[in-house]
């Protein structure tokens, strides 16, 4: 492989890791020229990585450590592997905490650095309310805009008192939204509270600011039917709009019992209903089960139609087969028959190899998956 397919490997390895799989890769990857330090497109390096995706990997952890990787880089997100871990140890269920213990231990063997505490410390006594000690902190030169976290969202459920603290100490009111995936005020109309909505509104939020999902506080409000939240930012938000993203469900469309979908959502199921017909559900995850009743002779059309609509399907399910297949053959786990027959006779080494079995499967179980990231 080269240096990119290395890199592309270790960081699946590392992916997979923590549900048991082989780390095996790790030193292969390696070997093969990857980067034990590099940060990838979402902004991790291989530690963070390996502390941060799903409960973490005390696996991967020790093994990249073994082979060389830094305990203190700090990657695009500002988490260092000991903040990621010290983050992470927050969590309510034991078995994470009882992993990131072990993680804990790991990078206290390798010297990892302790700094960045206490920006984690400041987020503590801002979930706490404890406006005294956040006040002393940030008198003491803790950031109130640390890369990492975004404090005034931290802030909302609590004391209004507390948000005010934090914007009087120059919290940026957007927050992080490229790293958060939501604004506070966002986040504060999701959640139904209203007074923080008027907060961050009086203080300059933006009530018609979209991120990757062009959801709006607005379309937060509606999904999660805050009735008195619409209500105040149709009179008082300038230009916010109702449902401007959204698919409000009125119970007339042929898929209004899905919920709330975006226009372009509704009116692909709708193309595909009239062409094939179709069902449809949404199942655990916010994943869109799509169950075609006929499929034309040729499926690559449609196929190709499916992977524009939603790249994941092959991104990071029938193209990522091959890291999957390897991994389960090196951890001694079987294939199931379904995975047996799809991949039989697959070139791996094609560079289309998942499209190939987006297509296969289309015409062996005439449905597929579909979701957005």
């Amino acid at each position: 492989m080269d240096k990119q397919e290395a890199q592309q490997h270790l960081m699946m390895t590392i992916a997979f890791s923590d549900r048991g799989a082989s780390t095996d890769g790790i030193e292969e990857a390696f070997r093969a020229g990857a980067d034990l330090n590099a940060i990838d497109e979402d902004g991790r390096t291989p530690l963070t990585e390996a502390v941060l995706g799903g409960m973490g990997s005390p696996k991967a952890v020790e093994e990249l450590l073994r082979l060389g990787a830094d305990p203190n880089l700090e990657d695009r997100n500002g988490w260092t592997p000991w903040t990621a871990n010290r983050m992470m140890l927050g969590d309510e269920s034991p078995v994470v905490k009882e992993v990131q213990e072990r993680i804990q231990g790991l990078l206290e063997a390798h010297d990892a650095s302790h700094a960045g505490e206490e920006i984690l410390a400041l987020a503590g006594h801002v979930l706490a309310g404890d406006l005294d000690e956040v006040r002393r902190l940030l008198e003491a030169g803790v950031p109130v805009n640390p890369q990492n976290l975004c404090l005034l969202t931290h802030a909302i459920g609590g004391s209004l008192e507390m948000a005010r603290a934090l914007i009087e100490a120059g919290a940026q009111i957007e927050g992080s939204p490229g790293r958060e995936n939501q604004t506070p005020l966002m986040n504060a109309a999701q959640n139904g509270e209203l007074g923080f909505v008027k907060l961050l509104i009086e203080a300059g939020a933006d009530a018609n600011l979209t991120l990757e999902d062009c959801w709006t506080p607005m379309d937060y409000a509606v999904q999660n039917e805050h009735e008195e939240v619409v209500q105040w930012l149709r009179e008082h938000a300038s230009g916010s709009a109702d449902g401007g993203v959204l698919h409000v469900p009125t119970g007339e469309g042929r898929f209004d019992d899905l919920g709330v979908l975006t226009k372009d959502m509704i009116a692909t199921l709708e193309r595909w209903d009239a062409a094939y017909g179709i069902e449809a559900e949404v199942g655990a995850g916010s994943l869109l089960l799509v169950n075609f009743k006929t499929l034309p002779a040729d499926v690559s059309p449609l196929a190709a139609e499916i992977y524009e609509f939603c790249p994941d399907v092959v991104d990071q399910n029938f193209g990522c087969m091959d890291v999957m297949v390897e991994m389960m053959e090196a951890s001694g786990q079987p294939l199931s028959e379904e995975i047996a027959a799809l991949i039989k006779g697959v070139d791996f080494s094609d560079d289309d190899f998942g499209h190939v079995l987006l297509r296969r499967s289309l015409e062996h179980t005439r449905s597929v998956g579909l979701w957005w990231d």
